[in-house]
């Protein structure tokens, strides 16, 4: 039990600032590793992103999730531009990039990372 306002009250409070800030760097991948990620998802080829230019406005808005929310957040992204796909024939289907921001957008607010 701890006094409040007392020494070790603030240190278990710095304590936990600095763990939970070490752990957001140590599982906050950067704008190379999104990249990498991303590349390994689609390794096979068979999609692509509908609009080139807006890649980079993605891997901003995935900054501060960790691995795991990205790549489920774009396998969603593939399974729902699949889906709303009108010609099924596409020899290389298109990911909806706006479905895709979407999802990191409200990965994030799930999250509650800004």
């Amino acid at each position: 039990m701890q006094k409040v306002g007392s020494p070790s009250h603030y240190q278990n409070l710095q304590d936990r600032e600095t763990d939970e800030l070490i752990l957001v760097n140590l599982t906050s991948p950067y704008q190379q590793q999104i990249q990498e990620l991303i590349q390994l998802v689609l390794k096979e080829g068979k999609f692509t992103f509908d609009r080139k230019v807006s890649m980079e406005k993605l891997i901003e808005h995935a900054q501060g999730l960790s691995y795991y929310s990205i790549q489920k957040t774009l396998i969603n992204a593939v399974k729902r531009s699949l889906f709303a796909m009108k010609d099924t024939r596409t020899l290389k289907p298109k990911i909806n990039t706006q479905i895709w921001q979407d999802l990191l957008i409200q990965e994030k607010e799930a999250l509650a990372i800004k």
